[in-house]
């Protein structure tokens, strides 16, 4: 009953977005206009405000570097299956598939899920994950799409990205409040960020919704299912297998094979877009995803629940 619960509510948001889309509010730039407000607004202020005020001192922060070494790995290895892809284009989108997660659904199936105090994990896997895979993205992007930028264009791109910069500002304020604790103790202004953040998740996951694509050229189907079991089933494989050989404690690894079992981020369709890239399959790949992981989520969960794993 605690997986449903926690599942549910994700899956009714998205539903709930769909529907809206296709018989309430038909209007794509109403959609458009919803996903620039959580993802240049809302989204990092809950970023900021979850890494700023979050204690990290009795926090393991070795699953990182290994959550970091996992990625790059997988990088690599798909790097290498270029030569099998005849359009360039979408292997960039496949490649994106296959790494990058979707913040809303990870943080809100945890903080449905998990009742003990998860924030620090969470903290630290949006603000070093978040940067690896953009900054991974970006780089492959700009090899391989239209809109080419030289480096140090890419990489004040990248800084200034709302995901990565946001969790840089986070860190940094984090880091101040050790001096100045006051920072993050104004009751008004803690109580307007926590509910922005509430806010943010709950109309991000309607517009992940209203931004799911059905519509595909069946050839590259295969090349998106494909994306698809990498990111949902064999991603959080190694993931679960690595950190438990490693004896992290159960809530570490719980949490990190929910992040690595999340579909792909929402915003890789702008990115991807914004550099001339192959938009619409990065769309498609992205819903497929959200949508199988309504179900991938719901078995990792019932395997912990139920000690099988």
């Amino acid at each position: 009953m605690g997986v449903l619960n926690s599942i549910l509510p994700i899956a009714i948001m998205l539903i709930l977005g769909y529907l809206a889309k296709i018989y309430f509010i038909k209007d794509k730039k109403f959609w458009k206009n919803i996903n620039k407000l959580v993802y240049y607004i809302m989204f990092p202020i809950f970023i900021v405000y979850s890494i700023a005020k979050t204690d990290f001192h009795h926090t393991n922060i070795t699953f990182i570097p290994v959550l970091i070494s996992i990625i790059l790995i997988f990088v690599r290895i798909i790097w290498l299956t270029r030569a099998f892809f005849k359009d360039k284009n979408f292997w960039v989108a496949f490649l994106q598939g296959s790494i990058k997660y979707n913040s809303y659904v990870f943080i809100g199936v945890v903080l449905y899920y998990i009742k003990e105090d998860t924030m620090p994990i969470i903290a630290l896997i949006t603000a070093f994950m978040i940067m690896t895979t953009n900054i991974i993205s970006v780089f492959i992007l700009n090899q391989h799409s239209k809109n080419k930028k030289n480096i140090s264009q890419t990489f004040i791109a990248t800084l200034m990205s709302p995901p990565v910069f946001s969790c840089l500002l986070g860190l940094a304020l984090n880091y101040i409040s050790n001096f100045l604790p006051s920072i993050i103790h104004i009751i008004w202004l803690n109580n307007t960020l926590d509910k922005i953040g509430s806010a943010s998740l709950a109309l991000s996951l309607i517009g992940v919704g209203a931004s799911l694509n059905l519509n595909m050229d069946s050839r590259k189907i295969i090349g998106a299912l494909l994306s698809s079991f990498i990111k949902l089933i064999i991603l959080p494989s190694v993931v679960f297998i690595t950190l438990s050989s490693l004896h992290f404690n159960q809530i570490i690894v719980l949490v990190c094979t929910i992040y690595a079992g999340s579909p792909c981020s929402a915003n890789a369709t702008a990115m991807t877009e914004a550099f001339g890239g192959d938009g619409s399959s990065m769309s498609f790949i992205i819903s497929l995803e959200t949508i199988l992981s309504m179900f991938t989520l719901s078995v990792w969960l019932i395997l912990f629940q139920y000690g099988h794993i």
